[in-house]
């Protein structure tokens, strides 16, 4: 279960970063969302928020440092969803349809599955386990 949750939030930011990087509309989307939360430096901010999407994506899909991939997304998904995210929940509603608004937002989701990760780390289908191996092998050999 960890490594399909590994590989498919992986393969979701790879893709989303690839778009952002490499499509003109997806570039100008992820810069005005910037601009709009106030980011500093949003038309940098966007490439590199993409790029980290990107990268960061492909090692966590593969399952090298996928703790470390973890851990930025969850900062790109806090720092979204505290920017925009939370601007997407209506004003005015009381504070248990505001919690449900909040836990509807996909940033939130995301931020559970990094969690799982997280918490969890290296499952056996990732290049980290077979380095890790690797390296106890070789620990015991000398």
């Amino acid at each position: 279960m960890l490594a399909l949750t590994r590989m498919s939030t992986g393969l979701f930011f790879a893709i989303s970063g690839f778009y952002k990087l490499f499509t003109q509309n997806g570039y100008e989307r992820m810069a005005a969302t910037m601009l709009e939360a106030g980011i500093p430096f949003p038309l940098i901010s966007a490439y590199w928020v993409a790029a980290c999407e990107l990268l960061f994506g492909i090692l966590l899909l593969a399952g090298l440092m996928s703790r470390l991939s973890a851990l930025v997304f969850t900062v790109i998904c806090l720092v979204a969803t505290a920017t925009d995210g939370i601007h997407r929940i209506p004003q005015g509603i009381g504070a248990w349809e505001w919690l449900d608004w909040l836990l509807y937002l996909p940033e939130v989701l995301y931020l559970f599955l990094l969690g799982f990760i997280l918490l969890l780390g290296i499952d056996g289908f990732s290049l980290d386990r077979i380095i890790l191996r690797r390296c106890r092998s070789a620990i015991g050999k000398t």
